[in-house]
């Protein structure tokens, strides 16, 4: 009795698979032409247990590597006609047919480039003058300053305090006393820092460029 014939396509555990008659047909070659390319390198995504090729990784690969499989004399006959995309000759070599080409990327002339950068540099002169926008030397300065008045505070405090401490015997009092000097010294780290910022020297300097 003879063997029942193996149905084109297979779904074993959620994934379809065909057999190289189908799989043949969807790359447009002979059955045997299809069982050689296992041979050659990069070959067609075969499972050698089921002798089945599994549909979707086989998709991905007629897309991007069948069309670099020669026929006879040489030649590439399973690449696209290109000649329909007009003149986008950088179109991909894997693009299939039915595929809507890319556009050419665009190239930037001198002058657009010059008028993009200044418009860039206007919005943001607009910005700092604003004062919604702030360089970044600016910010380094005002942050410096900042830390560097807190710091200075912080260290003025042993010689400011210590006649004041000598005549107090209540720890209490002592801990209130110096906790009142520590807050006074760290309020110099404010949040609102960009009062650190002299935006009327900022404008001054962009009045005399």
């Amino acid at each position: 009795m003879a063997r029942p014939l193996k149905d084109d396509m297979q779904q074993i555990d959620g994934v379809y698979y065909v057999t190289v008659k189908a799989a043949s047909q969807l790359c447009g070659t002979s059955v045997q032409t299809c069982r050689n390319w296992r041979d050659r390198p990069n070959p067609p995504p075969f499972n050698s247990d089921l002798d089945m090729y599994p549909l979707k990784e086989l998709g991905e690969w007629i897309r991007t590597e069948q069309i670099y499989r020669q026929g006879v004399g040489g030649k590439y006959p399973y690449k696209p006609d290109m000649s329909r995309y007009g003149d986008h000759h950088d179109a991909p070599v894997n693009m299939m047919p039915g595929m809507t080409p890319p556009e050419p990327p665009k190239k930037e002339s001198h002058a657009d480039r010059y008028d993009r950068l200044k418009a860039d540099k206007l919005e943001m002169e607009i910005n700092a003058k604003a004062e919604t926008f702030v360089l970044a030397d600016e910010v380094l300065l005002a942050m410096s300053s900042m830390v560097s008045n807190v710091k200075t505070r912080l260290l003025a405090i042993p010689s400011q305090v210590a006649d004041t401490l000598a005549q107090m015997s209540d720890p209490v009092k002592v801990q209130e006393y110096m906790e009142d000097e520590m807050h006074v010294a760290l309020e110099g780290l404010t949040p609102d820092w960009t009062k650190e910022i002299d935006f009327d020297a900022t404008d001054d300097e962009d009045e005399d460029e």
